[in-house]
């Protein structure tokens, strides 16, 4: 569940609106399992109300349901989280919804407690079976609340709020103990013991997950099942036949009569507002768009803007009229504005999210196994240092378990998860295995839906790498229902396995000039030069070095200079890629002017390209962007995904090969591709398979929006 703020809040609400509110989400409640045959029943103060009021206590503010354990998971599942208009949560650990019940939600009036902010709901508690014995009862329960103790230790700062000292010193003294746990575990041990004993074999049954009442939840099946009508806010809701029984148990036999005046008070404290969605805008949906996209290469954010634009122009064609946010999530964890930093470490520690110090000295070791892979070619050896890399990813502080809450930061309320393709399939330089491994898992404990949009592969393959298994573990996954490719076909379908029938198609980016409404600029005389990192060779074992490049540059800007053109360099965004920058000027003797100061914004990027009338560069998405543009470009390709991308463009005579990396080669083939131009068929045709590759996921986002609205 997402968290709300008091941005959301327009102004307060009175008792009566809240309660009005309440009552019109249980009647949708009741109306869906009256559809579905699920059995409910109005449960504690409500089941109270109902009696004595026929109604609301007049001091309460909130609803509880008691529902068969089997039959909140049928509602879940039939409902997909949504009852019309209302979010239902299942039970979760996340830290803005953590309940061991299940939670209706109405969006349309917030309540504040303290520093919290969240939308009423409805309590809806499983019913549990029980043991026959009042021992066992016991017994049960008491273990039960043990390991909710324990479990609470861990969230927040609770133990410091405990109402008395023994409760204060037990959290304090326990708090190591949760910690070794963890919180997913310790949340699904309460649960597995709660729901120990099946209901429908049972003879006693009760309610385990409020803190409120305990033992006296425990009733006799076959008196509290059968359902009798009880009038609340002149409307009939299903009650227990043995509400009588239940009712003495939780509020004495005298039930019937008025508590004292000075009790009449409600126990919550809730302050109700009317939200922004109260006149019926309801909330966007969220769809969280993962990939590389706070890297200082701008040309990931080209992916994933395009990529929104697509998917919202496709289900615009769909008819889907429902508000769609995106949460753009970069799979290393970065935060959404970088700072500039000259020390690795301090890069880390400033730019990652919850990044943490004391995790080094594993991550240390994390290094050095991959140096030691890379020093002995040996397959066994290689495997031995990818297996203790994976262990100390799994473990450490600073990967699987940053990652995990920082995906739960973003997107802990998003209801479909794409990947934006790039060339993620690679674990020869840069590895990205694990993080996917990490989407698909955090994907299945949220019920959330993955597809992957033309992911491609921008390094080495070898099956029998025990990398390509974790590769194969997450493409794999029961979550992921779509996958399209960008290049490397065979490979992308390799990991994907049998239940994926995997396309060639085209990058989002194709769609760049329609994403950010940019046209080539008038009277366009200047030649761009995008440049590249000194060191961006060295991960793919190819011997040509910061002074290679810093050579070849310099000639390409000489021969242009030579033929009558005037040009300026250019870059991504990487600072690296200015370091070069400036050895080149340096080289030719020019000033600092001579190149575009480093973009921060991929808007800036894409309008610098739009200003020449053709480029040779080193960044495959700057070539993807001029072609938008029908800016003739010439690649310098070091790596096969150019050459694969080029040759399904239709224009690979216009990817330079590291053998031909010549100044006057590469200019005779730039100026070719100036007088050939940018063939509209060819755009077209990449555009129309852009456009494929995201109709293939748009159906399944749309039904996900659909699950939405109810």
């Amino acid at each position: 569940m997402r968290k709300y703020t008091e941005s959301e809040l327009v102004e307060k609400a009175s008792p009566e609106l809240l309660r009005e509110k309440l009552l019109e989400t249980l009647i949708a409640l009741d109306d869906f399992c009256r559809e579905h045959g699920l059995r409910y029943y109005l449960s504690g103060g409500t089941l109270l109300g109902a009696v004595r009021h026929q109604g609301f206590i007049p001091w309460d503010d909130d609803i509880d349901v008691n529902m068969p354990r089997c039959d909140c998971e049928k509602l879940m599942e039939l409902s997909g989280g949504r009852i019309g208009k209302y979010l239902l949560v299942p039970p979760n650990f996340d830290d803005a919804a953590h309940a061991y019940h299940w939670k209706l939600y109405n969006e349309e009036i917030l309540v504040t407690k303290g520093e919290k902010c969240y939308p009423i709901f409805i309590d809806i508690f499983p019913i549990e079976g029980l043991p026959k014995t009042a021992f066992g009862n016991w017994l049960h329960y008491t273990r039960s609340r043990f390991w909710k103790l324990l479990s609470d230790c861990l969230w927040g700062k609770k133990w410091l709020q405990g109402s008395n000292k023994p409760a204060k010193l037990f959290h304090a003294a326990m708090r190591p103990v949760a910690s070794l746990w963890g919180k997913e575990r310790l949340f699904n041990h309460v649960v597995k013991v709660m729901k120990s004993i099946p209901y429908e074999s049972s003879d006693y049954v009760g309610v385990m997950a409020t803190k409120v009442h305990t033992t006296e939840e425990r009733v006799v099946k076959r008196e509290y099942a059968p359902v009798v009508e009880v009038s609340f806010e002149n409307r009939s809701f299903p009650g227990p036949a043995g509400y009588h029984t239940y009712l003495s148990q939780l509020y004495g036999s005298s039930y019937m009569e008025l508590p004292p005046e000075e009790k009449r008070i409600s126990r919550h404290g809730l302050v109700p507002y009317r939200s922004v969605y109260f006149d019926g805008a309801q909330p966007p949906v969220k769809i969280a768009v993962c990939g590389l996209i706070k890297s200082e290469n701008l040309g990931e954010q080209f992916i994933a803007r395009s990529l929104e634009y697509l998917i919202r122009e496709g289900l615009r064609e769909k008819g889907v009229t429902r508000p769609i946010e995106f949460v753009e999530v970069d799979l290393l964890g970065r935060k959404d504005v970088l700072q500039q930093t000259k020390d690795k470490l301090e890069d880390k520690l400033r730019n990652y999210c919850g990044y943490s110090i004391i995790g080094l000295p594993l991550e240390a070791v994390y290094v050095l196994c991959k140096k030691l892979a890379m020093m002995i070619p040996i397959p066994a050896v290689q495997n031995f240092c990818y297996r203790m890399r994976h262990f100390i990813y799994e473990h450490s502080r600073n990967y699987r378990k940053r990652l995990l809450r920082y995906f739960d930061s973003k997107m802990h309320d998003c209801a479909f998860i794409v990947v934006d393709g790039a060339g993620l399939l690679e674990y020869s330089y840069n590895e990205y295995q694990e993080l996917l491994l990490t989407v698909s898992r955090y994907a299945e404990k949220k019920r959330l839906q993955v597809v992957y949009n033309a992911i491609g592969r921008a390094g080495e393959f070898d099956e029998k790498d025990f990398r390509a298994t974790i590769l194969k573990q997450a493409l794999r996954s029961p979550v992921v229902k779509y996958i399209s490719a960008r290049d490397s076909q065979e490979t992308v379908q390799c990991c994907a396995g049998e239940q994926h029938q995997v396309e060639l198609l085209a990058d989002a980016a194709f769609w760049m000039k329609e994403t950010y409404g940019i046209s080539p600029k008038e009277n366009r005389k200047k030649v761009g030069i995008g440049l590249v990192r000194g060191d961006s060779l060295s991960g793919y074992k190819v011997n040509f070095f910061p002074e290679d490049w810093v050579k070849l540059f310099s000639g390409i800007a000489r021969e242009l200079e030579k033929r009558g053109y005037e040009y300026e360099f250019f870059t991504n965004g990487l600072p690296n890629d200015i370091a070069l920058g400036n050895r080149v000027l340096k080289e030719l003797g020019l000033p600092a002017s001579r190149m575009v100061p480093r973009p921060v914004l991929d808007t800036e990027l894409y309008n610098t390209i739009s200003s020449y009338r053709g480029i040779i560069t080193c960044r495959l998405h700057s070539s993807i962007a001029a072609f938008t543009l029908r800016i003739p470009s010439v690649i310098l390709s070091w790596n096969h995904k150019v050459n694969k991308l080029m040759e399904h463009i239709g224009c690979e005579e216009r990817a330079v090969n590291l053998e031909n990396f010549e100044p006057k080669y590469i200019v005779d083939l730039f100026e070719k591709a100036l007088a050939e131009g940018v063939d509209d068929k060819k755009l077209q045709m990449m555009k129309d398979k852009a456009k494929k590759s995201v109709d293939g996921c748009v159906d399944l986002i749309s039904r996900a929006v659909e699950a939405c609205q109810g």
